[in-house]
């Protein structure tokens, strides 16, 4: 599993997973929960949005190529098949946001941006999973997020102007009803006989069919995934604010970290969700009131270190969408897998040269004893103790001591141990004086006014809100 990439402030906890005491027999990979299988040979970059997996076929909405058909049935020919383009689309980056399926059909929906300044929503007959057929689009001047079906029924987040509420009976798209005034709407799922919304603004709110509000919670962060689980509840993605567990009337049964950025949810299997998590996938059991979590995989396998930016299941095939391509994964239902979730740790010292001591502590939360075996630390650091045997629930510290040498500031701290699929985990372990951390003041720079010429300093913007934005053309 790749390490989490985040400037976190010491000390850091790693933690780690368990797996049943008495696992299925059979060629499970030591009882990995989430089996790598494959990546699908696809174009260049084009970063997925969304992901729906139905049939053997997977559907990939795409930043760049718009949406992709990629044929995951049987997997030793997993393969990228074709696109799909639709009226509104972009020239050169076609562009697709999200994705809904009821079975037979696909809705896919595109939001505004800079590049594709016309949002559209368009219905695809998949019934035929080699003849996938646009049946009817419809262009708005609305910015579009998230839709869900639900019979003839599509709802549809559309930011500032709530939600959207069409018909689409008789394989096309019309508009049904008026908008509901519900703040900065970014995500839409089925609950009960009505809906629930997410907001950019961090609250999930429940309505019934004619859009009455029946409950409201305010969770803080911004609405990333929302997933109508059982027993009358609602699994919220909340990016690095992790999941929450909501009840019917808006309660928060549980909150926990995923220890990443929860980005997208999904049914797995029975009484289990799937999370995209950016630097992961996981497999949390949601049975109960708070979530346990059953198994982790960042498709380390592959060779790479991809974001999982959405994911999609359909029996025991999982697939990720990342930045550059499609990961095929199989989901084991009735395996835990034992998992090390380390991140960054970035040890702060005054100046380079100097000796610096620190503490990873590293916490057993699964359910058999924890074994690591080495402790491995790079040229300039030592570890002590260089073994660990934990038994659940118990925690130990390690000291990492930074000798001061200028030349061996940053290296990788390697923990071997009994996880199944990361033999070793690694911990990113970095120092330096010219570093910035959390909670440092800001340097001070100067730039020039695009449009003035003028030059400015940051220090000019002292007690302003200043935001730094960093992109790329491709």
């Amino acid at each position: 599993m790749a390490p989490l990439r985040t400037a976190l402030l010491l000390p850091l906890a790693v933690v780690v997973l368990g797996c049943p005491a008495d696992p299925p027999p059979g060629p499970l990979l030591d009882g990995d929960g989430l089996v790598w299988l494959t990546q699908v040979d696809t174009p260049s970059f084009w970063e997925s949005t969304d992901v729906e997996v139905r049939g053997g076929v997977a559907y990939v909405c795409t930043g760049v190529r718009s949406m992709t058909v990629h044929d995951i049935d049987p997997l030793e020919n997993a393969e990228y098949e074709r696109r799909l383009l639709f009226p509104g689309s972009h020239d050169s980056f076609p562009r697709c946001s999200h994705l809904a399926s009821d079975g037979d059909r696909l809705v896919v929906s595109s939001h505004r941006d800079e590049v594709q300044t016309t949002p559209w929503v368009a219905l695809v007959d998949i019934s035929d999973r080699d003849r996938p057929e646009l049946l009817d689009s419809l262009e708005t001047d609305l910015s579009l997020e998230e839709p869900v079906l639900s019979g003839d029924d599509l709802w549809v987040a559309a930011h500032d102007d709530g939600l959207l509420h069409f018909s689409v009976a008789g394989d096309s798209i019309e508009q049904a009803g008026g908008r509901a005034d519900l703040g900065n709407v970014s995500r839409v799922t089925t609950f009960g006989d009505g809906v629930a919304i997410g907001t950019f603004d961090g609250s999930v709110i429940v309505l019934d069919d004619d859009l009455q509000t029946l409950a409201q919670v305010d969770l803080g962060s911004p609405v990333q995934a929302l997933l109508e689980i059982a027993d009358q509840r609602i699994a919220v993605a909340l990016g690095s604010e992790g999941l929450a567990i909501l009840d019917a009337d808006g309660g928060i049964l549980s909150r926990l970290d995923t220890h990443g950025i929860a980005l997208r949810l999904d049914h797995i299997a029975q009484g289990q969700i799937l999370v995209a998590n950016w630097s992961d996938l996981r497999v949390y059991d949601v049975t109960g009131e708070a979530p346990v979590l059953r198994a982790v995989d960042a498709v380390f396998e592959a060779g790479s270190r991809p974001r999982h930016l959405a994911a999609g299941a359909s029996g025991d095939l999982v697939v990720t969408g990342e930045w550059e391509g499609v990961h095929v994964l199989r989901h084991l239902p009735d395996v835990d897998s034992p998992e090390l979730t380390p991140s960054t740790l970035l040890v702060k010292v005054a100046a380079d040269g100097e000796e610096q001591e620190t503490t990873l502590t590293v916490t057993n939360e699964g359910r058999l004893a924890l074994e690591v075996t080495d402790i491995d630390a790079p040229s300039g650091w030592h570890a002590d103790p260089t073994s660990l045997a934990l038994e659940p629930g118990e925690s130990a510290d390690v000291s990492l001591l930074y000798e001061g040498s200028t030349t061996t500031a940053n290296g990788t701290l390697e923990l071997h141990s009994n996880d199944p699929d990361e033999r070793p985990s690694e911990v990113e372990l970095q120092v330096g004086s010219n570093r910035v951390f959390v909670g440092d003041e800001a340097p001070d720079f100067s730039y020039l006014g695009l449009n003035t010429g003028e030059t400015h300093t940051l220090s000019d913007q002292f007690g302003k809100v200043v935001l730094l934005s960093y992109f790329g053309v491709f």
